[in-house]
């Protein structure tokens, strides 16, 4: 499972990368959703 739980970090680690970048007009908040028991991972822009 070793192989698994590189990917599982590296997608978490790519969504946290990408979510520092706020965009540049509107009242957008940006979340981030990790459910690692079901390996569900979201952006989300609100």
């Amino acid at each position: 499972m070793g192989k698994l739980d590189d990917y599982r970090q590296y997608i978490k680690n790519i969504i946290t990368e990408y979510a520092q970048y706020k965009p540049s007009y509107g009242d957008v908040d940006i979340q981030i959703v990790f459910d690692e028991e079901r390996d569900h991972y979201h952006l989300m822009t609100v």
